[in-house]
């Protein structure tokens, strides 16, 4: 989903369905094929490779592997109702887990409801599809093919993960990868940053508005697209990487710690062999040498 659908999204649901403030919460939940659906928690055995659809609203959702082969979800919640309980459709290769019942919640206090997903030791993840309203998302200690998180007023959090694409479009809240290997990083953000501790990138696409980017790169990283409005950028890389720098500013001074030429308004480190895109508004560009 793209950043702008998000913002409609989050729009839609706050002037038609109804208002998110704190835990109180009105919004219309239905969802296709929800005659499917069972209440959860629910936990199986033997699974591998199967694929994850979450759709949460307030709250916290946690992803993370497990020290057994019980593939598990559950949820930490007061909710004593049914319709208010999450519930899960197994589809065989993919599993879908929504908030609560399909159907329209009009007032009612969560007072507490967070989302966890163990995944069992010996098997792994093939790909995550997650949409979060008013909750925060972490994702720790996994192997994974595709990762795509769509957030609206929350952190999203990726530690000791690899993947082969990770995508995440969020809208206020802040998106932090620590430790993370991750071959195509994609990330839009509005109003927060977006930062990276650590991490392996290699194709990295970033833009932001109202948000700093910060990025540690302790790989040969292939190439960078960096956009922002109203916020700085700063990179960390390692010596070893040769790359060309093409800057499009306004307003805004550019720095580096590591020898340039100036060549077509270009500033080369190196072999220059990495090409690193920046466009910004309001906004420094620093680039740091990583130890």
């Amino acid at each position: 989903m793209k950043l702008l659908a998000v913002v409609i999204i989050v729009f839609i649901l706050v002037f038609l369905n109804g208002c998110i403030i704190n835990k109180n919460v009105s919004f219309s939940g239905s969802y296709s094929d929800s005659e499917k659906y069972s209440v959860g928690p629910f936990e199986k055995e033997g699974l591998e490779n199967v694929n994850l659809s979450v759709n949460w609203i307030s709250g916290n959702v946690i992803i993370r592997k497990g020290n057994n082969n019980k593939f598990e979800v559950y949820e930490e919640t007061t909710e004593t109702e049914d319709k208010y309980k999450m519930h899960y459709y197994d589809a065989g290769d993919t599993f879908y887990i929504q908030f609560c019942a399909s159907e329209k919640v009009v007032n009612h206090w969560f007072e507490k409801k967070d989302l966890v997903i163990v995944v069992p030791l010996e098997y792994s993840l093939e790909n995550i599809d997650l949409s979060a309203v008013s909750a925060n998302v972490e994702v720790k200690d996994l192997r994974l093919k595709t990762v795509e998180i769509n957030s609206v007023s929350g952190e999203v959090l990726t530690s000791s993960i690899s993947s082969d694409s990770l995508v995440i479009d969020n809208v206020s809240g802040k998106i932090i990868l620590n430790s993370t290997d991750v071959d195509t990083f994609k990330a839009n953000n509005v109003s927060g940053s977006v930062n990276a501790n650590n991490s392996n990138l290699n194709n990295i696409d970033v833009k932001t508005v109202s948000g700093n980017v910060n990025l540690s790169v302790a790989n040969e990283a292939e190439n960078f697209k960096l956009n922002t409005v109203s916020g700085n950028i700063s990179l960390g890389l390692v010596e070893t990487l040769g790359f060309t720098v093409t800057i499009s500013k306004v307003s805004g001074d550019f720095s580096c710690d590591y020898p340039t030429t100036v060549t077509n308004k270009q500033y080369v480190y190196s072999t220059g062999d990495c090409p690193i895109n920046i466009s910004t508004v309001s906004g420094n560009v620093k680039i740091n040498k990583l130890n």
